[in-house]
This record gives C-alpha cells, sequence and structure tokens, in this order.
C-alpha cells in the first residue's frame, strides 16, 4: 500500500521519524534478527518498539530496545513434542500447517488483540512483520499505515531459482516449478490461517474479509 509519511519536529537522519512497531511472534529465531534491525532504525532516529512474548523480554531489553508485551507463547508450543511431531511430519505439509495452526487456536485471538491494540495506541507509522505476523496487514489496513513483511529467509519472494525453502517435495522440474512452490506454500498457509483470520477483522477492525484466496495470490 502507499502511503504518506509525515515528518515530526524533529527529523532524523533520513528528514523524518517513525513510530515503528515491529511484531515479532514465534521462536527465538524469529525475534533475535529484528532486535539488530530495531537497533539500526533507532540509530537513524526513529522510535520503535517490538512487539512479542513475555518470555523475550529480557533478551531485547536488554539490547536497549523498547518491549511490548503479547499474550500467549508460540515459542514454547513449537518446542513441544506434539509441535515436533507435526513439524516432522515430512511431505505432507497441508497437515501440518493445518495442525499447528489448531494448536495455537487458543491463544491466536489474545495475540491478534494485542497486536492490534500496540499499533493503535503507541500511534504507529510503520509496521515491520516476522513471518508468523499474519495479523499485521489488516492492521496496517485499518490504520492507513504501511507494513513490510521483512522474512530472514526468501520464503515470500518467488523466484525460478530455486523452490520456496519449506517446500517438502524435492522435484527438480525447472523454473516454472521452482515458482509455483511458492504460491502453494502461501495458500496452503492461508486456508489454514482464514477461518480465524476474515471473522477477526470483521469483528474487531471492521473490515471486510479477504477473499478465498487471501492475500497470497
Amino acid at each position: 500500500m502507499v502511503t504518506t509519511l509525515v515528518a515530526t519536529s524533529e527529523p532524523g537522519s533520513n528528514g523524518f521519524v517513525l513510530n515503528i512497531t515491529i511484531l515479532c511472534i514465534g521462536s527465538r529465531g524469529d525475534v533475535q534478527p529484528y532486535i539488530a534491525l530495531a537497533s539500526g532504525l533507532a540509530s537513524a532516529g526513529h522510535t520503535v518498539q517490538i512487539a512479542s512474548v513475555e518470555h523475550f523480554r529480557p533478551l531485547v531489553e536488554g539490547h536497549g530496545v523498547a518491549f511490548r508485551p503479547i499474550r500467549g507463547d508460540v515459542a514454547a508450543m513449537l518446542a513441544s513434542p506434539a509441535a515436533r511431531d507435526v513439524m516432522n511430519s515430512g511431505w505432507n505439509t497441508a497437515r501440518a500447517v493445518f495442525n499447528l495452526v489448531e494448536m495455537a487456536r487458543p491463544v491466536l485471538h489474545e495475540m491478534a488483540d494485542d497486536c492490534w491494540d500496540i499499533c493503535r495506541d503507541s500511534d504507529t507509522d510503520l509496521i515491520i512483520t516476522s513471518l508468523l505476523g499474519v495479523f499485521a496487514v489488516p492492521i496496517g489496513m485499518k490504520l492507513g499505515i504501511p507494513v513490510v513483511q521483512a522474512l530472514a529467509f526468501p520464503m515470500h519472494s518467488p523466484t525460478r531459482a530455486f523452490p520456496s525453502p519449506i517446500w517438502p517435495i524435492p522435484w527438480r522440474l525447472g523454473g516454472w516449478y521452482n515458482r509455483q512452490t511458492y504460491t502453494l506454500t502461501w495458500q496452503v498457509a492461508w486456508q489454514a490461517i482464514r477461518p480465524f483470520i476474515n471473522p477477526w477483522m470483521q469483528r474487531t477492525l471492521g473490515l471486510d474479509p479477504y477473499s478465498l484466496t487471501g492475500p497470497y495470490t
């Protein structure tokens, strides 16, 4: 989306200061890279906060970055034996994703509501999100602000050079196949989360739901 960024009275090195919220949901590997990003943005003069589960507060604040807590502990869920069994399910990616979403369902509403409250109440100008920040795009739509999905690996950057890094079928069928694996991977993820995210968008944000294929067409 395109929006106008309004300069503040205390310009940073690029002529304006942004209030930036980074949504980091997942394991330590889904949080630690964004601490470095937050530190760099703060050094450039922006106001930055990281929103994640309470477990990571010492890690974030220990690097001098402001922290906002989100309820739910996805890291603990992903570390459970049940989650490991799901993630080691081999070729059955669709079943693995649907099972992981089902495991997380008890905390998804709390996490989504907390992300919304944090971004709204802190006058956020820009949202940066990790892979699992599925709530960020509709929140950005509601607030009229840009959302940047900053991934530590090429999960959503379709290329003919190689298949999606989480696509489980190691076929070598050339560039067309490689590129299609990104669309297929995102569609599997979207269909798993769609029954939750669409009702939440309507109920909490007052937005129209996504289409069947969602934002990952």
